[in-house]
């Protein structure tokens, strides 16, 4: 209940409910090949409207995996959830855009972090 009220505060203008974001963390959880997990655009600025997508970046533990076939078995497990949600899924490593970069890096959201081993 305690993890809940937290993710609540965090997560309060993104519009995603507090047992979405630990949905996901969950299923984040169980993808080794993945270390972090950030939320950005019209949800990590509080500026979505009703049907925005969420827009998320994900961080390897290697950068030098196929890129491709992680980032289909990471919208595989997300399409597994069946959320009314349509997500946006980009590899970090992959982004070339330097405005897209500096934009997650100034409002970006973490929703989930691989503790170190």
């Amino acid at each position: 209940m305690e993890m809940n009220r937290a993710l609540k505060n965090e997560f309060d203008n993104t519009g995603l409910e507090a047992d979405t974001i630990e949905l996901l963390r969950l299923t984040f959880s169980k993808l080794p090949s993945v270390k972090r997990v950030v939320l950005y655009g019209s949800r990590a600025k509080g500026t979505h409207k009703l049907g925005s997508d969420i827009d998320i970046t994900v961080e390897l533990e290697d950068a030098s995996q196929g890129s491709l076939a992680t980032l289909f078995r990471i919208q595989e497990a997300i399409e597994d959830l069946d959320l009314i949600y349509k997500f946006d899924i980009s590899l970090k490593n992959d982004i070339q855009n330097d405005t897209l970069i500096h934009h997650i890096e100034r409002v970006g959201k973490t929703i989930y972090q691989r503790a170190p081993s």
